[in-house]
């Protein structure tokens, strides 16, 4: 599958603390984590800002990350993050 704008919520932060964004999809943790898949939100999210990836179909997860680099060309890179897997 592919990012999905849509998908991509701010839920909190301010300043220069950075900000927290939800996004929820059906992708695999793999999938989320690759290069460029947060790409078409280069525009929106800044390098620190917090990611919870939370999969709701098939096994169920939240995985925790943030962006650890974005390029001036818009490639995000995140952090390999942690899964919380559904108890």
């Amino acid at each position: 599958m592919s990012f999905e704008l849509n998908n991509l919520c701010r839920v909190g932060g301010s300043g220069v603390a950075g900000a927290l964004y939800m996004y929820t999809s059906d992708d695999s943790i793999v999938d989320t984590q690759g290069a460029g898949y947060f790409n078409p939100a280069s525009d929106i999210i800044q390098k620190g800002d917090a990611v919870l990836i939370a999969k709701q179909d098939g096994t169920p997860y939240l995985h925790i990350s943030y962006v650890k680099a974005i390029t001036a060309a818009g490639v995000v890179t995140m952090a390999a993050g942690t899964t919380v897997p559904h108890a």
